[in-house]
């Protein structure tokens, strides 16, 4: 019988960076392709700074997390084994990642990037932290948070490469990642065994299901009715 090998300190420290959670920040790309600057180098090049400055700032809310729950996730079944809960990542390297990686970002983005980018990135990481030590407990205002944090992540890509958002597309974006809030909750409530029970650490019960259901179905509806609108919007436009 042989027993698993320690992970090692680089090893650790990256995986509680969550790189597995850095896809959200394609998200950033999006305004690249919808103004079609996909062909210029330039914009190219600053869609993926602000994609590394973005995940370098998440990665420093999980470090900032990790350190504050960190009792708690020792006496967690599945959390006892992140690097820090687990002892495999020392609290002074966890001190060291949640300060500097975002740090990191910020520094990046004033070297290669527009102020207007450094004040989106710095409240997106206000709000976020926000969000983790108060609003994700608060009914309603935590899925409002969520779609607003993916917005942000758009907002970001289109002052990162100068280009305008469209009405069009900011309302077709709010609608689809408040849906996409709702449906996070929902599927969290449906995995629930009693009604009256509350999801730990959240401001939902399981008889909240339904309303969940229906809110997000609502949005989802109403991003698909924006979408169209453009479209409509579009060919009106050609025609006159």
């Amino acid at each position: 019988m042989s027993l698993a090998a320690e992970p090692t300190l680089p090893t650790a420290f990256f995986r509680t960076m969550r790189p597995q959670h850095w896809a959200k920040n394609f998200l950033l790309f999006v305004p690249l392709l919808t103004a079609h600057a996909y062909q210029s180098a330039d914009a190219i090049a600053h869609a993926w700074l602000a994609f590394v400055c973005f995940s370098l700032c998440a990665s420093g809310g999980y470090f900032i997390n990790d350190l504050w729950d960190l009792e708690a996730d020792r006496n967690h079944a599945i959390k006892r084994h992140r690097p820090l809960a687990s002892g495999a990542l020392s609290i002074g390297a966890g001190v060291a990642g949640a300060i500097g990686l975002p740090a990191a970002a910020l520094a990046l983005a004033a070297l290669f990037l527009s102020p207007a980018f450094i004040a989106v990135l710095a409240l997106y990481f206000a709000l976020t932290m926000l969000y983790s030590f108060y609003l994700k407990r608060v009914f309603t205002a935590d899925v409002l948070t969520l779609s607003v944090l993916y917005m942000l992540r758009v907002l970001a890509g289109a002052v990162a490469i100068q280009v305008y958002l469209s009405s069009w597309l900011l309302g077709f974006c709010i609608f689809l990642f408040i849906s996409l809030a709702y449906l996070k909750r929902f599927i969290e409530l449906r995995k629930m065994d009693g009604a009256g029970e509350k999801v730990m650490g959240r401001g939902y019960f399981g008889t909240d299901t339904d309303s969940m259901f229906m809110l997000g179905v609502a949005n989802a509806t109403a991003s698909v009715l924006v979408s169209r609108c453009s479209s409509a919007a579009r060919k009106c436009n050609r025609n006159i």
